[in-house]
């Protein structure tokens, strides 16, 4: 490779890097506004002021409401044996056959 070459290779490389630091930078500046705007909104001095607030109503969304769950009994169906009454080793008198749990072959 050329000395040329590997110039202008270095020199791409840079400028690559160059525009994913802008992007980086761009994309910050997106982020300083747009928080800046909602700790206007809110009352708030500063930011850390902000992600307390943020981090109380990520807490809240937490909470989850069951209040609306019921069993279905076919459900058991998709569980077959276990739900009957656990797993049974297909090797012993109640087993199936067919899978051999926890058994080598011997081979």
């Amino acid at each position: 490779m050329s000395s040329i070459e590997k110039i202008n290779r270095e020199l791409s490389r840079l400028e690559d890097e160059e525009s994913s630091a802008e992007n980086l930078l761009l994309e910050r500046q997106r982020q300083l506004r747009k928080k800046g705007v909602e700790m206007l909104k809110k009352g708030l001095d500063d930011m850390e002021e902000l992600e307390e607030e943020e981090r109380k109503e990520a807490e809240e969304k937490v909470v989850v409401d069951f209040s609306g769950f019921s069993f279905d009994p076919s459900m058991e169906d998709l569980f077959g044996g276990i739900a009957q009454g656990g797993i049974t080793d297909p090797s012993s008198s109640g087993g199936t056959g067919g899978l051999n749990v926890g058994t080598s072959s011997g081979a």
